[in-house]
């Protein structure tokens, strides 16, 4: 059933809060919101009066009207489905779904950790007379956290306080005080990274660890007790995957006691052989609680096809509403039964992503899948009060754009693409991006300086929220930004190392000397110059031989990391540290 437009040429919105509680993203599912159907249906009716007159709701009919026109689309083409299409791609989906079971690896341990209600049980933590009261972090214009009082309700996160005031008449403000969660964030992710020291944080109140090394050093003492006990005599068999497991779920647990007894604060936790399970785990049992999901194969994939969709991380409700409506996808499990079509329908990044979710596979590293800065991001929004004057946009644009260089910094990371997200009064979001020649992203007045020309461009006259994103990232942490560069495709190879010594003017007066094919290079002036490769620094006096053996090494490698010198004379590649980083759980 269509939806009245809350606009003049359709009058005022029709329907009611149950067909339009899609159209707003603090309605879903979260933890400490088990109700009846009575019950969700009047708090949806409550949030579908007070919002169906205002921009916001305007604009979600709007793009809800887009995805409606999606779905009427992919029916279409679901209705009469040609069989020379689908033959077309069984061949690809059946060598696809047999890559990922192939390299199924269940040899690691995942944990995420997240904190229960964070700033909201360190304001009641701080404020004993707020317990057992219904609390909200926030003002009337936005909510960040709701206890679980709160969310009895109807109250959630990303709420606008009015609202939320409507549904609990007596529910109490506090004013966020983020200084402070930072101080209890370091307190818990110390305790964190005894287990873990590479640990990535998704947000303040949440963090993905890899306990496998510790839980295996934690069974070998327990075994070497055991043979100690048993004067110097044990058995020889191989650790099985439920004493493993068995471990992991004794070591989370002292784990989030750890945190309670520093913090007095609880968390609740998912054990699982990949991050998307291990994420999907911590909410089960919310809060202060645990969930294990054991590290085999029957046992991984009976976990995550008998969810619905929406429980996995990456489907939000636009994707839900186009696999349940045109697809009659409802669980996991069938993903996994419509995979061809699927396949045929979608664009191969959803397809891979999801069908990749159906065989219960996922990412064995704390970070991106392919380990690839290029993947990554770093971003910052910030949400505000409608402002029109453009000198008031700026001052919002300076302080995002410092804030987002110290969070880069601490990263320790730099990116050459800039992106601008703007979102205006009728909540209409306009993005636009820019590529630049250098990296950066230390420095909050370069930042400002790009992302400037952004928003003129974007001539915007009045907004309610801003965000910055720098990708294309590069991992300085134990490198200079100059030593760091991008691989160069091999058949661009000859004109890179020109580019590199003409601009350098080391090139000899015969420019033919370099050849299409050829990966050496005559440098005839006695200077210090960089690899056009590696950038690391090389003295010419090393002779061409030993300049040339390098340049080699670099092509021939075809992958990029820090360079150092191995000896005195000749500089070569170091080995490759290894490090994690963070993507969406995927």
């Amino acid at each position: 059933m269509k939806t009245g437009k809350a606009t003049e040429e359709n009058g005022p919105a029709t329907g009611s809060g149950n067909e339009n509680a899609h159209l707003f993203h603090f309605t879903g599912w979260k933890a400490g919101t088990e109700m009846s159907a009575t019950e969700k249906s009047k708090i949806n009716q409550v949030i579908f009066e007070m919002s169906k007159d205002s921009k916001y709701f305007q604009q979600a009919q709007r793009n809800d009207e887009k995805t409606r026109e999606k779905i009427q689309q992919f029916r279409r083409k679901i209705e009469v489905p040609r069989q020379s299409d689908l033959r077309s791609v069984t061949a690809t989906v059946d060598r696809l779904m047999k890559d990922f079971e192939d390299s199924r690896d269940l040899s690691q341990i995942f944990c995420v950790v997240d904190m229960d209600m964070f700033f909201a049980a360190v304001e009641i933590r701080d404020r004993p007379e707020l317990k057992n009261k219904p609390v909200a972090v926030g003002g009337m214009s936005m909510i960040s956290t709701a206890n679980y009082e709160a969310r009895k309700y109807g109250v959630r996160s990303a709420m606008p306080g009015f609202i939320a005031k409507k549904l609990c008449p007596h529910l109490i403000f506090v004013k966020s005080d983020f200084a402070k969660y930072k101080k209890v964030n370091k307190v818990f992710t110390d305790i964190f990274k005894e287990y873990d020291p590479n640990l990535r944080s998704m947000s303040l109140d949440e963090a993905v660890l890899n306990i496998t090394e510790y839980v295996e050093g934690q069974l070998l003492l327990k075994k070497a007790a055991q043979a100690l006990k048993n004067n110097g005599s044990s058995k020889r068999h191989g650790i099985t995957v439920k004493e493993r497991y068995s471990m992991a779920e004794s070591v989370v647990n002292e784990m989030r006691n750890r945190v309670y007894e520093k913090t007095k604060l609880t968390c609740s936790a998912g054990i699982g052989p990949f991050k998307t399970i291990a994420k999907i785990a911590s909410d089960f049992n919310k809060p202060n609680g645990q969930h294990l999901v054991l590290g085999d194969r029957n046992t991984a994939m009976s976990f995550i096809r008998k969810l619905p969709i929406r429980k996995v991380p990456g489907i939000g409700k636009v994707q839900e509403k186009i696999l349940q409506d045109a697809f009659n996808i409802h669980t996991v499990e069938e993903i996994y039964k419509n995979r061809y079509l699927v396949y045929h329908l979608l664009t191969p990044v959803t397809a891979k992503f999801l069908l990749r979710i159906s065989m219960g596979c996922g990412s064995n590293n704390s970070g991106d899948d392919e380990d690839s800065a290029a993947n990554k991001s770093v971003s910052l929004e910030r949400t505000f009060r409608e402002i029109r004057e453009f000198s008031l946009m700026c001052e919002k644009l300076h302080d995002i754009s410092h804030t987002l260089a110290k969070q880069l910094e601490s990263k320790k990371m730099k990116g050459k693409t800039v992106t601008l997200k703007l979102k205006t009064s009728n909540f209409q979001v306009r993005n636009k991006q820019t590529s630049l020649k250098r990296y950066v992203g230390w420095k909050g007045e370069d930042l400002f300086n790009i992302a400037l020309p952004l928003m003129r461009s974007l001539k915007p006259e009045s907004l309610r929220l801003m965000g910055i994103k720098v990708s294309g990232l590069i991992d300085v942490s134990s490198a200079d930004s100059r030593k760091v560069t991008v691989a160069i495709p091999r058949d661009n190879t000859q004109h890179f190392i020109s580019e590199f010594l003409r601009n350098n003017r080391q090139l000899s007066e015969n420019k033919n000397d370099i050849t299409p094919n050829s990966s050496k290079v005559d440098l005839l002036v006695d200077t210090i110059i960089p690899c056009p490769v590696c950038a690391v620094k090389l003295d010419s006096s090393l002779g061409n031989d030993k300049i040339n053996q390098h340049i080699d090494l670099c092509l021939n490698n075809g992958l990029l990391t820090e360079l150092g010198k191995a000896d005195e004379n000749l500089p070569t590649r170091a080995k490759k540290k290894s490090k994690r980083s963070l993507r969406d759980y995927f």
